[in-house]
Parts: structure tokens; sequence; C-alpha cells
């Protein structure tokens, strides 16, 4: 068989390949991103209720809750 810039020739059948469409996944919300890390921390023992005075071994962060029942994660400490 004949080279072509310095590739082998081949035939078509063994060269030819069917191309599959991407498949992309839809993107997460800030609010599925931000719940996602909230478990991802829960899961870890990483977090606790507000007024938990000292913190535990290996909690990161605590959840405060603000008027109107609204909550937050706030980092308190690296460990």
């Amino acid at each position: 068989m004949e080279e072509l810039a310095g590739l082998p020739a081949y035939p078509i059948e063994m060269t030819a390949r069917i191309r599959k469409p991407a498949v992309v996944p839809p993107m997460p919300t800030p609010e599925d991103e931000a719940a996602a890390y909230i478990r991802g921390l829960e899961r870890r023992g990483q977090i606790v209720a507000e007024g938990t005075d000292p913190l535990p071994p290996g909690v990161t962060h605590v959840v405060e809750i603000r008027k109107g029942g609204a909550k937050r994660v706030k980092r308190k400490r690296f460990s």
C-alpha cells in the first residue's frame, strides 16, 4: 500500500468510525451547587448548628439562622 505523508494508507473500512453526538449534561443551578456543597459537609461531619461551643474536632462550618428563618453556612476555621 502507498503511504500518504508518512502514514500508511488503509482501506476505508478500517479507518471509518461512526461519530456519536456528545452528550452534554445540564448545567447545575447555583442552588443545586450550594445544596451539594452542604450535603458534602454534612457527610464528612464538618458542619454543626450555631451555638455549638467549643467546636468539635474536624468541624469547619456553622449553620447560622438569620432573621426570617433563612439559613447561612459560615466557615469558622480551617482544620
